[in-house]
This record gives structure tokens, C-alpha cells and sequence, in this order.
């Protein structure tokens, strides 16, 4: 937990690491020791690391952040495969409504807000449950209703497989803040 937050975004490192080197130079500008310039260094080089890491390092969060993102690209492109590859093969209501709305909906953009995602990795194997918000603009394929506008509210299950992590269920609801 503690490593997913440290490496889940890097403002706390950054934050860390220019207090520690604003209070290193303060101290170097009331003893004028040169120790204190070999600190700053040590801690420009270890937050430079701590950077490196945080790039390499990708959590289950920013996996499932990349899913939802590959999902929602597949959705603009009218990619039927790509859609169903990101969820289960026993999901199989989340597969027939994924292939309703493509079937009959043709989206122009979506956006996503207030992603939350938690993870549980003590059941087996691994879940975890997003919530979010989904406003988007589409057109009806028949042409009844061209251009329309909605926003829904998603909770959206994923379980880990060897494929990565993939969704098992969604529930839609409408309580839009």
C-alpha cells in the first residue's frame, strides 16, 4: 500500500525531496560547510533515483487507469474486438451490453472523472473495483438521435488474470454529481 501511494504519483517525492535540499541550503548559508553541499547532492541524486523508479515501477492502479484509457479509445474506434478483449470471456452480461452499445451507438468523445480505484490483492486472485464518472457524446447509428450528450456513473470489477487485469462486471448508475 505504502509503495503503491510512494509510486502512484511523484509530487510527495518531489515535495520530499526540494524541502530536504530548501533546508540543506538554509543550513549551508548559516555554517558555510561544504558537508552541507555534499548533502544537497546526495539528495538530488537520491530523489533522481526515487523519479527513475516511479517511472519504471507501474502499480496495479495505473494498469487498471490503462485499461479503462485502452477501453475507452476502443469505444471512439468502434473496435469490437478490442472492447471484449478487455473483458472476461464469463462476464458475459458486461459482453452482450459492450456489444449492444457498439452495435447501435456511435461515440464522438468520451471523458472520464473522478477515477477511483481499489484494489484488493488479499482474495484470489486479485479484484478490484473502479468508480468514475463517464460523460460522452454520441450519435444513435439508426439516426433518430443524432448528436446526443449523457453522463453515467460506472462501477466497473476487474479480476487479475494471466492476461492482465480484466473486467468482470460493471453496474451503471445515474446519481451524476
Amino acid at each position: 500500500m505504502i509503495m503503491d501511494t510512494l509510486f502512484e504519483d511523484p509530487v510527495p517525492i518531489l515535495f520530499a525531496g526540494v524541502l530536504a535540499a530548501a533546508l540543506l541550503v538554509l543550513a549551508f548559508f548559516h555554517l558555510r560547510r561544504w558537508q552541507i553541499l555534499v548533502g544537497i547532492l546526495g539528495v538530488a541524486l537520491l530523489v533522481g533515483a526515487l523519479l527513475i523508479v516511479e517511472a519504471v515501477f507501474v502499480t496495479d492502479r495505473e494498469k487498471i487507469e490503462a485499461k479503462l484509457d485502452a477501453g475507452v479509445a476502443a469505444l471512439l474506434r468502434g473496435d469490437k474486438e478490442a472492447v471484449l478483449s478487455i473483458i472476461a470471456p464469463d462476464a458475459t452480461e458486461t459482453r452482450a451490453r459492450a456489444e449492444l452499445v457498439l452495435r447501435f451507438v456511435k461515440f464522438h468523445w468520451i471523458k472520464l472523472r473522478d477515477l477511483e480505484i481499489v484494489v484488493n490483492r488479499l482474495t484470489t486472485p486479485p479484484t478490484a473495483e473502479a468508480r468514475f464518472y463517464a460523460a460522452f457524446r454520441f450519435e444513435d447509428r439508426s439516426g433518430y438521435y443524432p448528436y446526443r450528450y449523457d453522463e453515467v456513473g460506472l462501477l466497473v470489477e476487474f479480476v487479475l488474470t494471466d492476461q492482465g487485469w480484466l473486467v468482470t462486471d460493471h453496474i451503471e448508475y445515474f446519481e451524476v454529481r
